[in-house]
């Protein structure tokens, strides 16, 4: 069996029926993420005290500002 070169491997990752809705709502997260890091720190805001305002944790903001995920296309 031949193996399979590293780029072809995205190019069949491309052709999955998920992937264009996956690329979407990775997307959206991307700019979810940004806005809330922008307002965060124009409200001069720590990612704790934003955390205490929106009854989390700041471990959880920061998964929503660096963009963390534990999806997967299956």
């Amino acid at each position: 069996m031949k193996a399979k070169k590293y780029f072809d491997v995205f190019g069949e990752a491309d052709k999955h029926p998920k992937a264009e809705k996956f690329a979407e709502e990775v997307r959206a997260r991307i700019v979810l993420a940004e806005a809330v890091h922008q307002e965060r720190v124009s409200q001069s805001l720590s990612m704790k005290m934003l955390a205490e305002k929106a009854h989390t944790t700041p471990a959880v903001i920061s998964r929503i500002e660096t963009k963390q995920t534990k999806r997967s296309v299956s």
